[in-house]
């Protein structure tokens, strides 16, 4: 199933996406900032390994290198995610 959302950005730019599937967490690059959709709607922004431990959580960082401050979140509320930026944006960045 195919989700797209609409969301504004801190600096107040409204961006629309399409949503990977949660399964597909493991594809992502830990050097592209990404948005992460939960069941809650919340979203939030920032870089992940897009690995899941044993109890059934990723960790979401504020930046890819050190230091960085992470947060855990469970994998199962996760309903899709996002790269922030297109790949056209992100090379001409």
């Amino acid at each position: 199933m195919k989700i797209t959302i609409t969301y504004k950005t801190k600096d107040g730019k409204r961006l629309r996406r399409v949503l990977k599937e949660a399964d597909k967490l493991s594809e992502i690059s830990l050097t592209r900032r990404a948005i992460f959709v939960f069941c809650s709607f919340k979203v939030y922004e920032g870089f992940s390994d897009g690995n899941v431990d044993n109890e059934g959580y990723f960790t979401i960082i504020n930046e890819p290198k050190a230091p960085a401050w992470g947060r855990d979140f469970p994998f199962d509320e996760l309903v899709g995610w996002a790269y922030a930026e297109g790949r056209k944006e992100a090379n001409n960045g």
